[in-house]
């Protein structure tokens, strides 16, 4: 697991020293939100997590990657409503965020929008294809798959 805490160390002192350094706030609010999860080493708070993140993307508003982070983060965290703002705001920020398109797709199935998280599979297929992602083209397609066997009737899945 390496030297997490010696890491958090680097990223204060970074911090410190270079007061407007978002990509020091996005990657302690990382690490923090790994320390927060219940099979972390604990003493992180969802406050401190957040907070660093939303320092981050006040210092860099275009971060597209800390909207990504951020609304996996308040998912996480019980925050649906937040989570799927973030992710669309990462994806407004960078429309070939394939990525973006996966996970938001992930959060909408378990919110039960099932059509709409396909049209984000869909999306996400689309543009690891175009990207060469072949693992992520893989993993959108066989969502869409599990997604649309799901939205079939009994008689449908019986004889499919």
């Amino acid at each position: 697991m390496g030297n997490i805490k010696g890491a958090i160390a680097d990223l204060d002192e970074a911090i410190y020293l270079q007061p407007d350094y978002a990509e020091a706030y996005h990657e302690r609010g990382c690490i923090r939100w790994g320390l927060a999860l219940p099979w972390g080493l604990g003493g992180e708070t969802k406050l401190g997590v957040l907070t660093d993140l939303n320092e981050a993307i006040r210092l860099q508003p275009d971060y597209a990657e800390v909207y990504f982070d951020r609304g996996w983060i308040r998912f996480d965290f019980g925050d649906k409503s937040g989570a799927i703002a973030d992710l669309d705001e990462a994806i407004r920020l960078q429309p070939d965020y394939a990525k973006a398109y996966y996970e938001r797709g992930g959060i909408k199935s378990k919110l039960g929008d099932k059509q709409s998280a396909i049209a984000d599979y869909q999306e996400a297929v689309r543009l690891c294809q175009q990207q060469g992602n072949r693992k992520g083209y893989d993993n959108a397609l066989k969502q869409i798959e599990t997604l649309e066997k799901k939205s079939k009737g009994f008689w449908e899945r019986l004889f499919s």
